[in-house]
């Protein structure tokens, strides 16, 4: 697996010293990992994040100098980032941080065969050359990994010039617009259109771009397989329910809704959205609503239940790092839908809401009839996760790998319904299982000492117990 290499290293340890202190999925609300720059102290850290902010000054050791950083991030794989499954820092966040430098050191485009951060699958573009250019100059990189034999192909648009490297363009194929502030919906759609008939799929992260610019790229290619729309910032979105390409069959959806906008906090008309993408299999969205009345709650909660009963194909809701979050959905509701209309279902990845009351706390979390009546109708579920678990217990476990015998993967980071008893009931359904993410939050009813048994005794097991939070 391809390092960050010295270069990219450099690069970014440049970008975060000019441009931008912190690389990571920064949200006020959770905690993730990533990278930190002390501009007073000139030091760097890799580090968690909690709350928006970095806390490298926990643990003073983790300071570096620039030369030190450097000397580490170089040898860094992105299966390395990845042992911190809590949202962790990827290669694609590291990719992003480089379109601003591109503009200021042209360079950054003559080296591009040596970066790393490009997937079998992905395309990344790093950004205009300059600011001030009438027309954007981004640098695409295009798998294969193996750049020895390099080819370049220009695509020129009064908006847009495209240098492809790469050479034979794989057979399926997806696009990342990430941060290249010139490049306009009507350029991207020239970039778009020169890949051919190997486009499966966009991903739109675009903070500068309007809706009207989101619509329009989806108007412009009505085929398109995989969606993603990740991380600006909308007055709204309901237009998405009209315009995306019913072909699509994977769409993910990551943004914020403006401040005090509660007219806008019913985001997506999910009901007209689900006669939409009849063939919808994979659908993973987080979205912050800024306190949610019971009656938005109530009313997209009946939305999205509604869209469910019309999206058959269903097979994936969330994913390990996008999970469905609470926020304004009522999850009882969506896992009791989910069980009687959902039968293909495979993996769910959901977001509780963690409680210090647990079994005595407030109504809308998960509980252990929940888990059952989504096991009841999705007898081929294969991955379950909840985070922040505050009211399942292992009589819920158990009763799930009963019901659905295809499930190898449990994923219950902060679930602090559970005990120590729960690998008892592991220990009898072990023989199926794949992987096991155990952990508590408030309760302290399951210590690092319970999984490292459990995991001691089935050492062909992968077992992780996350810290979802360091005090």
């Amino acid at each position: 697996m391809a390092a960050v290499g010295k270069r990219a290293a450099s690069l970014i340890a440049q970008y975060m010293a000019k441009h931008n202190p912190w690389i990571g999925r920064i949200h006020r609300d959770y905690c993730g990992w990533g990278l930190a720059f002390d501009k007073d102290a000139e030091h760097f850290a890799y580090c968690e994040f909690q709350d928006g902010y970095p806390y490298p000054e926990e643990n003073h050791e983790k300071w570096k100098t620039e030369k030190e950083f450097v000397a580490w991030l170089e040898s860094k794989t992105e299966k390395f980032f990845e042992t911190q499954q809590n949202q962790p820092l990827t290669f694609e966040m590291l990719s992003e941080c480089l379109s601003n430098l591109v503009k200021e050191d042209p360079e950054v485009l003559k080296t591009a065969k040596e970066l790393p951060f490009s997937s079998p699958t992905e395309l990344l573009l790093l950004g205009p050359e300059a600011e001030e250019s009438a027309s954007g100059s981004v640098c695409v990189m295009s798998p294969p990994m193996d750049f020895s034999d390099l080819e370049a192909q220009m695509v020129k648009d009064s908006d847009v010039s495209v240098i492809l490297f790469g050479g034979q363009k794989p057979e399926k194929l997806q696009v990342n617009l990430v941060g290249c502030p010139l490049l306009s919906a009507g350029g991207a759609s020239v970039l778009i259109s020169s890949f051919g008939e190997n486009l499966q799929g966009v991903r739109i992260s675009q903070p500068q771009w309007t809706m009207e610019e989101v619509v329009s790229l989806c108007e412009e290619f009505p085929a398109l397989k995989t969606f993603y729309l990740d991380s600006p910032r909308f007055d709204s979105v309901s237009k998405l329910s009209e315009t995306l390409p019913p072909s699509v069959e994977d769409l993910r959806l990551s943004f914020e809704l403006k401040e005090g906008e509660e007219k806008n906090s019913m985001s997506i008309e999910w009901d007209k959205l689900g006669s939409r993408l009849p063939n919808l299999k994979r659908l993973a969205f987080s979205y912050y609503v800024y306190s949610p009345s019971p009656e938005t709650k109530k009313k997209e909660t009946a939305s999205f239940c509604g869209a469910l009963r019309k999206f058959s194909q269903l097979e994936t809701l969330g994913t390990e790092n996008l999970p469905v979050s609470i926020d304004s959905l009522d999850i009882p509701k969506v896992f009791r839908t989910l069980g009687h209309t959902v039968g293909n279902l495979k993996e769910v990845y959901v977001y509780d809401e963690c409680n210090q009351d647990g079994a005595k706390a407030k109504e809308g979390l998960l509980r252990d009839d929940d888990v059952i009546e989504l096991a009841k109708g999705c007898s081929k579920l294969e991955v379950f996760s909840v985070q922040f678990s505050s009211c399942i217990t292992e009589k819920g476990v158990e009763k799930l790998l009963e019901l659905c015998p295809s499930v190898h993967t449990l994923l219950l980071d902060g679930a602090d319904g559970l005990s120590k008893h729960v690998f008892s009931v592991l220990d009898k359904y072990v023989y199926r299982l794949k992987k096991v993410n155990v952990s508590s939050y408030w309760s302290n009813r399951i210590e690092k000492e319970d999984v490292k048994r459990f995991a001691d005794r089935h050492p062909q097991l992968k077992v992780e117990s996350r810290e979802l939070w360091e005090w």
